[in-house]
C-alpha cells in the first residue's frame, strides 16, 4: 500500500510540474511588444514636460495599437531625457509598448 501511495504521489507531482510549465509557456507566448514609439513635449517645469511627454506617448500608442498597449510600466526599453533650453524643458520619451 505504501508503494502505491508513493507511485500516486510521484504521478501527481509530475502532472503538477507539467501543468505549471504549460501555464508559464502560455503566459510567455501571449506577451507581445510593438515597435518603439517616441513622444516629445515642452513645458516650463521639468515635471510637467515629462508628464506631458508620457501622456503623448500613451495617446500615440493607444491610437496605433489600442489601449491595452498604452501602459508605460509594461513597456520595454523605456527611456526619457529632459533638457532645458530657452527657459523651457524639452522632454523626449521612447519605449516599446507591450501588453
Amino acid at each position: 500500500m505504501k508503494k502505491y501511495r508513493n507511485f500516486l504521489a510521484t504521478i501527481m507531482f509530475s502532472f503538477s510540474i507539467l501543468g505549471v510549465t504549460s501555464i508559464t509557456s502560455t503566459a510567455e507566448a501571449s506577451f507581445a511588444c510593438k515597435g518603439q514609439v517616441k513622444a516629445v513635449s515642452r513645458s516650463i517645469t521639468k515635471k510637467a514636460a515629462k508628464w506631458q511627454a508620457r501622456a503623448t506617448w500613451r495617446a500615440r500608442v493607444a491610437k496605433k495599437h489600442g489601449p491595452t498597449y498604452a501602459v508605460w510600466r509594461f513597456a520595454e526599453e523605456r527611456s526619457s531625457s529632459c533638457k532645458k533650453s530657452w527657459g523651457a524643458y524639452r522632454c523626449v520619451v521612447r519605449a516599446k509598448p507591450c501588453m
